[in-house]
């Protein structure tokens, strides 16, 4: 993936379909939008591994990849329940990615999707052997790895709050109009949420998936290599 031809498209289009709407503000945040390609370039390359015992991978990685399209048409519209339901979905499918390596890999596409939330994180992945054995901080108390997914629940339990205890007290006009005039638009929850994806899926997630850059296609290597390749280049970017 060209990262760059795809922002500018990605820019593009906002200003096509959403010139008029305050949540068209996040493309001046160069850096975000690509960590949001990145993620995407990811599950593209997941969606094909064919050689993981994951039989849940290929669903769930397609899955991913429609809901963070999603999320890309969410942002420019500015409407922070709408991105708060594409946020929840995402956090959920990889809380469903963890599942199937942390508790049953044997699970039923049908039984997988049917999980509540107990069920799938309290009863599941929280209880489950390999969560416990998940490190928190470092020395320097930077993040480790069950910070990381720590931070994916925490994503998908608030944002289920926020949908189901949504202000009622507003009439439909007003609730467009606040839209509009970007009063449900903050760019710092969708950067924020963005980062802890971001920081999940490139550091975390492959390795939960136990994904081996030997194994894969020479199609499936080359883009790897250039997705890991281009986090140090775009780092410096705002």
């Amino acid at each position: 993936m060209n990262y760059e031809t795809e922002v500018k498209k990605y820019k593009e289009f906002c200003e096509k379909y959403f010139s008029k709407f305050k949540g068209k503000t996040f493309l001046e945040n160069k850096k975000a939008i690509i960590k949001t390609f990145q993620i995407i370039s990811l599950f593209f390359i997941l969606k094909d591994y064919d050689i993981s015992d994951n039989k849940n991978l290929p669903l769930l990685s397609k899955m991913s990849i429609d809901t963070l399209f999603d999320i890309l048409i969410s942002i420019p519209i500015g409407d922070s329940l709408f991105f708060s339901a594409c946020s929840r979905q995402f956090a959920e499918e990889l809380l469903e990615l963890v599942y199937t390596e942390y508790c049953n890999k044997k699970i039923s596409e049908k039984d997988l999707l049917a999980l509540n939330y107990r069920k799938l994180w309290q009863d599941g992945i929280q209880k489950s052997i390999k969560y416990k054995l998940l490190s928190s901080k470092d020395m320097k108390g930077n993040l480790r790895e069950k910070s990381k997914l720590d931070s994916i629940n925490f994503i998908f339990k608030s944002n289920s709050d926020k949908l189901h205890f949504k202000n009622q007290n507003i009439s439909t006009t007003q609730y467009l109009e606040q839209i509009i005039n970007g009063k449900k638009y903050d760019s710092k929850i969708i950067i924020r949420n963005i980062n802890k994806f971001h920081l999940f899926c490139i550091d975390l997630l492959p390795i939960i998936l136990k994904i081996d850059i030997d194994k894969m296609s020479i199609v499936q290597r080359k883009n790897y290599l250039h997705l890991i390749n281009s986090l140090a280049l775009y780092e410096t970017f705002k």
